[in-house]
């Protein structure tokens, strides 16, 4: 993430979390188990957090994740919840959907001791009121391994919406659209051979638009990707295990195409305006999540 007067967020595979200056510097970092993803929130950073607990739902030790708050100045902790208590107060987590993971996936990113149910691995905080429940300040994350994406209240500490069990196969990056939808990218892990991109009403639930939504394309990165909507309404996607970049209109037809000649992969991609750009680094926006 890029932040005002040119500095970098950055968080790394060994759980370390800090802030980059323009000439590449560190201005902190702290190994704390962060993971995947970050964004700001009334000026500070919030990220998950790995953390090992007992649950006594799941009547077994999980790899719970922590929502935490950081001080965008100094990485300092200013707050921490456990997303499974989270869920809990409103969708009571039960053995029932520990049982369903564990005969899926399981076998990825657990020990025999620990159970990783969540895998959380992209979040977001909405900048404005879309609907009565996806307001300003609340924080729109994916829970990949209960298939899920949900909505948090950062200060009442708990998931005020959450949606996907029956649809989605192991998601990442649920992006707002300028609508108030929610666009996903549906990787297909387990139940499917091929990646789609949903777009959902989080209000009536329905998908309301899609891509490759049968497998209509060859396109598929089982793990990892992002999808944008951009300023004209097309949709930026990225095949992330292959490295391969398209560019979508509303009826599917693909108007741009990279791929590169050798093979890579690629955790996201995102498309700025120079006016964007320009925006973060005069500070007129706080970060490139800022832009219009």
């Amino acid at each position: 993430m890029i932040l005002s007067d040119k500095k970098l967020v950055y968080t790394d595979f060994e759980g370390r979390i800090g802030i980059l200056d323009n000439e590449s510097n560190k201005l902190w970092e702290e190994r704390l188990g962060a993971h995947h993803d970050a964004d700001i929130k009334e000026g500070n950073l919030i990220t998950f957090i790995t953390n090992t607990n007992y649950s006594k739902v799941l009547q077994r030790n999980i790899s719970d994740e922590l929502i935490t708050t950081l001080n965008i100045s100094n990485g300092e902790i200013i707050n921490q919840f456990s997303l499974e208590k989270a869920i809990n107060k409103k969708y009571n987590l039960t053995k029932k959907v520990e049982e369903e993971h564990q005969t899926q996936l399981g076998r990825f990113y657990s020990t025999p001791t620990t159970h990783n149910i969540f895998h959380a691995n992209s979040i977001k905080t909405l900048r404005k009121d879309y609907n009565e429940i996806f307001t300003k300040g609340r924080v729109l994350i994916s829970i990949r391994n209960i298939n899920s994406i949900a909505l948090l209240d950062l200060e009442e500490e708990t998931v005020v919406w959450m949606w996907g069990s029956e649809v989605l196969d192991y998601p990442h990056h649920p992006t707002p659209t300028k609508e108030g939808n929610i666009l996903i990218y549906d990787n297909g892990l387990i139940n499917r051979d091929y990646t789609r991109i949903i777009e959902v009403d989080p209000i009536s639930e329905e998908i309301v638009w899609s891509f490759n939504f049968d497998g209509e394309v060859e396109f598929h990165s089982n793990i990892m990707g992002s999808v944008q909507e951009l300023p004209n309404n097309n949709i930026l996607i990225l095949e992330s295990i292959t490295g391969r970049v398209i560019e979508v209109d509303r009826k599917g037809n693909i108007l741009y195409e990279k791929k590169y000649e050798e093979p890579i992969s690629i955790y996201r991609c995102e498309k700025f305006t120079r006016e964007c750009i320009e925006g973060v680094f005069s500070s007129k926006y706080e970060s490139n999540r800022d832009c219009k």
